[in-house]
């Protein structure tokens, strides 16, 4: 059986982040890049609480460097430039 497609998304501060992406016609690159960089501050944020800090908000995510799209843990398709300005 064949899976969803999961978004995979390198930021430029090394996090990876991978989520399964809804894409209705076609992969979404935009749709994408915009729930990876979400789920950075999401979990930035519950970095920072773990560490007791004060002053809690939320931070710009750094450049997505390299993202494309996989099922099954193979790649299906990457963006012919895989950087945040593609």
């Amino acid at each position: 059986m064949r899976g969803s497609p999961v978004f995979v998304a390198t930021f430029a501060d090394g996090e990876t982040a991978r989520m399964t992406t809804h894409c209705e016609g076609g992969l979404d690159w935009e749709r994408g890049r915009s729930l990876a960089r979400h789920a950075w501050q999401t979990r930035d944020r519950r970095h920072r609480l773990e560490e007791f800090l004060a002053n809690i908000e939320d931070r710009e995510p750094p450049e997505i460097t390299s993202y494309h799209f996989e099922v099954d843990g193979q790649v299906i398709e990457e963006p012919k430039e895989a950087t945040e300005s593609a």
